[in-house]
């Protein structure tokens, strides 16, 4: 390496020795070509398009929602485990009955019919399988019961403006987790946005103790944003984030507030026609190191009503209602 580096050195010294004086070139009559400069302005960068978002509602519309919902759940205390699997098949029913000046639609909600499947796995390895249709069967199985008197039946009135708020909710009867609204809505923007554009809102969550009382406010957020626009549909997906710190325990108990998906919005229409929940969620360390919880759920929902809808179709394979 030294040799090569007295190398450059020796020629380096040789470079920056004086040369021989310069003799003049010779003239020649050959005109110098003028380089061209181009002159062109730039042109200006287009302004990417945006979109005002808003709902529009219209007295006696009626929206039927076709909800898939998949749910795998497991937890292991102690070194005993135990599964539950449940499937659920429900046609949700949102009927618009006023409609006010400004656009906000005052709604009456109610579940048409549900088709449940649930399979329970012991840590012994025994099989608990149940299975209730409020079209066929008349009896319902026992972890079905809370189901009783909220099926067909008018359940709450609500009231949404055209952004998407909840502006008020009133039950009109005591009705289960397994039977509450769906999202036909969702907070929109204030003002037009464009594609990769986000929007912030904030969601106040509870954590209560066993006699119901609240034993900690936590802070959260769904995060919005516009993924694209095509055909006149625009895709918002949209995470939740947890902004509180959480123990193994807490976060439990808010397994089913850690969704993340889509919403379709068709964008001349006013209204969502297609969306999709995920949430996977695997909790370690909930009483001892070593016991855990993994969640998985997924809920499909779509009120199209389009014979190329595989969920439509399949929702309303008994009564034909599917003709679009």
């Amino acid at each position: 390496m030294l040799r090569n580096i007295l190398f450059c050195l020796v020629s380096l010294a040789f470079l920056m020795q004086p040369g021989p004086a310069k003799t003049q070139a010779p003239t020649t009559n050959a005109a110098v070509k003028p380089v061209a400069l181009d002159t062109k302005k730039p042109e200006p960068k287009q302004e990417q398009e945006k979109y005002l978002l808003r709902f529009r509602f219209h007295k006696e519309d009626v929206f039927r929602w076709n909800v898939l919902h998949t749910l795998q759940n497991s937890l292991s205390v102690s070194g005993q485990s135990e599964t539950t699997e449940s499937t659920s098949l429900s046609t949700k029913v949102w009927t618009i009955l006023d409609v006010a000046p400004d656009g906000t639609a005052t709604f009456e909600y109610h579940v048409d019919y549900v088709d449940m499947k649930s399979l329970k796995t012991d840590y012994l390895q025994k099989h608990e399988e149940e299975h209730y249709d409020s079209r066929k069967d008349n009896v319902l199985p026992a972890s079905f019961l809370p189901l009783e008197g909220s099926i067909g039946v008018p359940l709450a009135h609500l009231k949404i403006n055209v952004q998407g708020e909840m502006l008020e909710k009133k039950p009109l009867r005591v009705y289960s987790d397994a039977n509450r609204e769906n999202r036909i809505a969702v907070p929109l923007p204030e003002n037009p946005v464009a594609v990769g554009e986000s929007w912030n809102v904030p969601l106040p969550l509870e954590i209560k103790k066993a006699n119901g009382m609240i034993e900690k406010k936590v802070n959260a957020q769904e995060r919005y944003t516009l993924e694209s626009v095509d055909s006149g549909v625009a895709r918002i997906r949209y995470v939740t984030q947890m902004l509180s710190i959480l123990t193994p325990k807490e976060e439990s108990q808010l397994l089913d507030h850690f969704g993340r998906g889509y919403f379709d919005l068709d964008i001349e229409a006013g209204h969502i026609i297609r969306q999709e929940t995920t949430i996977e969620r695997a909790v370690v360390g909930l009483q001892g190191s070593s016991d855990n919880i993994n969640f998985k759920s997924r809920q499909t929902e779509c009120c199209c009503g389009l014979k190329s809808c595989e969920l439509c179709t399949m929702a309303k394979k008994d009564d034909g209602r599917v003709q679009k």
